[in-house]
Formats: structure tokens, sequence, C-alpha cells
């Protein structure tokens, strides 16, 4: 037989690991209602491409002779929005 001391650690570790599995579970079905019943579908199903073309911008910024501060911040901005009129 074994002794209290171990039974007492077993009886721990099980509710521990219980109480972990049952709040992982939980916590699994809260983000997947909130994701359904609070965010749009075009969140879901439409592919974003946040890297998409960024090399190729930030290339022409700085093959661009102008380089003070403001005109990188235009063309960073006016480049961001022609990525975000093509998705």
């Amino acid at each position: 037989m074994t002794s209290k001391t171990a039974q007492r650690t077993l009886v721990n570790a099980s509710l521990v690991i219980g109480g972990s599995t049952s709040l992982f579970c939980l916590a699994g079905i809260a983000t997947s209602l909130f994701f359904h019943h609070y965010l749009p579908q075009q969140v879901v199903t439409v592919p974003i491409h946040l890297q998409y073309g960024y090399a190729i911008a930030l290339q022409r910024v700085l093959a661009t002779t102008d380089l003070s501060f403001p005109a990188v911040l235009q063309f960073i901005h006016l480049e961001w929005l022609r990525l975000a009129v093509q998705c």
C-alpha cells in the first residue's frame, strides 16, 4: 500500500491536470464563439498578406533621392494604400 503523501500528491496532481484541461477547453470554446459572433465573416474568409510587397516598397524608398523623414513617411503611406486597394 502506498503512503498518504503519495496518495495526496496523486490526487492533487490529477485535480490540477483536470482543472487545467477543463479551463483550456473552456478557453477554446469561448474563443471560437467570440470569433463566430463578433468578427465579420470577411475577417475569417479573406486572406490578408501583411508582408506582400514590403521589400519592393522598401527598395523603392531607398532608391529615391529625397530621403527626408516626411518624404519617406508619405511614400510608405501611399504604398500602404496601394497595397490595401489590391486586396
